[in-house]
């Protein structure tokens, strides 16, 4: 579709382990293939065996989200709520407007609009969690290094992500329960660093030259997303945690046509 061609691009994840790691891997999949046998991974990798070789979608945030805002009849207004009533009116720093339906797709901190709204959203709120991630990155205009495709290898647990649109490297990355801090934790980087440059034939620039970014994912109670109705007009999408560019499209389009059949039948 057009979509697809404006905001994400094919490639690979090679998920990769050692001899050592043989019996953990194979539970998990059926087959592998030997590092030797691909000459991709031969020039890259120096410490592991096997490999399994799965598609994967390369998806470029700012391009998608420029993608929605030209292709959808949707009025986008940057402002913060403060508090959402009953009969759907909300109040927000520029003021108040009044909703027929209200979907809530916010993290961990957007839930407290909705809160005591809905028994199961409050109980499943308190068991959720915030996850910082830092991960570092790099512009390859700034070096030497080309590649021709879009690739994710994974390496001893670490991903080592070549994103060709955006032309950028990118190390990662550290996973930190009930943290909402935005601030990256340079120690655990510079240990994920070390590690991947460990795994790899590839001469890649010293951590100096990488700049670290952080996000707060939401961890939802046991690790489910929670995407429903909370009441008679209100729906809530949260807690996609990892999987937030699939379960999203999914939720959106469940409601959508939740709220369509109510207006055919009224």
């Amino acid at each position: 579709s057009a979509a697809s061609d404006v905001y994400k691009r094919q490639g690979y994840e090679y998920q990769t382990w050692n001899t050592d790691d043989k019996s953990k891997w194979e539970r998990r999949y059926k087959s592998s293939e030997s590092v030797s046998r691909n000459s991709f991974l031969q020039n890259f990798i120096s410490a592991e065996n096997y490999y399994v070789k799965n598609q994967a979608y390369f998806i470029d945030p700012q391009k998608l989200q420029s993608w929605f805002a030209e292709n959808s009849q949707v009025e986008y207004i940057n402002d913060t709520v403060i508090n959402v009533t009953k009969d759907n009116i909300v109040y927000s720093l520029k003021g108040e407007r009044k909703f027929d339906y209200i979907i809530n797709c916010g993290g961990h901190k957007a839930y407290k609009i909705f809160k005591g709204i809905n028994k199961e959203l409050d109980y499943y709120h308190e068991h959720s969690k915030p996850v910082a991630g830092s991960y570092l990155e790099l512009k390859l205009n700034k070096t030497k290094l080309q590649f021709e495709n879009n690739f994710n290898l994974v390496l001893g647990g670490h991903h080592f992500i070549h994103r060709k649109d955006q032309a950028v490297l990118q190390i990662g990355s550290t996973s930190e329960n009930n943290s909402a801090l935005y601030l990256p934790r340079l120690d655990l980087l510079k240990g994920i660093y070390s590690q991947v440059k460990n795994h790899i034939k590839l001469e890649i620039p010293e951590f100096e030259a990488f700049s670290a970014y952080t996000g707060i994912r939401h961890k939802g109670h046991k690790r489910m997303p929670f995407m429903r109705r909370v009441s008679s007009n209100k729906w809530a999408i949260t807690g996609l945690y990892k999987n937030g560019f699939s379960f999203a499209f999914k939720g959106a389009k469940d409601i959508a046509l939740e709220i369509k059949q109510e207006l055919v039948k009224s």
